[in-house]
């Protein structure tokens, strides 16, 4: 990596700025909301086509913390989307980069205004040893009603052909729903089969599950992960731009 040097013009626009460079880069310290040290913007690239923050969370096991991100230029709206990073951390954290598409015409320097605009908040969270008991199982399907974190969760349950289903979900739109449950057979913990699959934030907190060849009459299920929703929140983080730690590849 070259380092330019701090008398390079950076006011000049980026796409006129062919000679010197088509990509920049620049490190970025700033955390997506104040005071919060868990997750923060890490880098920034911009091309001639594409916006990409790159955005480091410490929980490794966390889904992406907002459902929708906007990128504001100077009053002009971009809409973003999400990549989850190779696992570059071990266990320690996890990373995402934002990508906005750059359309023609979009100058950026040193004097632009950059804000990143996050909404809908979403929290992932581990069961800290939350079960729940389904008595009674048979091929009639049952439920019951428990509470996570003070928000109401419904469990439908049945047998069919051999097989123990369990089904959740939430009428508040504060829970996103329960990502993975578990259960000890013979001394094992046994992991319930997905059957459904659920993006973050899309208003669907119904999840299904499948533990095969399962004879027992009841059942004691551990809430392994489930996701918290905040569909009002809104961050917004301005991202300054530097011609001192600006970098080319």
């Amino acid at each position: 990596m070259q380092r330019f040097a701090d008398s390079w013009d950076f006011d000049i626009p980026l796409d006129k700025r062919k000679m010197q460079s088509d990509t920049i880069q620049q490190p970025l310290s700033i955390p997506l909301e104040s005071g919060d040290t868990t997750i923060q913007l890490t880098h920034i690239v911009i091309s001639p086509t594409q916006i990409r923050l790159q955005l480091n969370e410490s929980n490794p096991d966390s889904v992406l913390p907002f459902a929708k991100y906007n990128l504001m230029i100077d009053g002009k709206v971009l809409t973003g989307y999400a990549e989850i990073l190779p696992d570059t951390h071990g266990d320690t954290a996890r990373s995402f980069t934002l990508i906005f598409e750059r359309p023609q015409g979009i100058e950026i320097s040193n004097r632009t205004t950059l804000i990143l605009r996050a909404q809908h908040g979403i929290a992932s969270h581990h069961g800290e040893h939350l079960s729940v008991t389904l008595p009674d199982i048979t091929a009639q399907h049952k439920s019951l009603h428990t509470m996570i974190n003070g928000l109401p969760v419904k469990w439908t349950y049945y047998r069919q052909d051999g097989h123990l289903y369990v089904q959740t979900e939430s009428n508040d739109p504060h829970f996103g729903g329960i990502s993975q449950t578990s259960m000890m057979q013979n001394g094992e913990q046994i992991l319930g089969q997905p059957l459904t699959t659920n993006a973050v934030g899309d208003g669907n907190n119904t999840s299904i599950e499948v533990y095969r060849q399962f004879t027992d009459s009841s059942a004691v299920v551990d809430i392994l992960f489930y996701t918290e929703e905040k569909p009002d929140q809104t961050v917004d983080v301005t991202i300054p731009l530097s011609a001192s730690n600006s970098t080319q590849p």
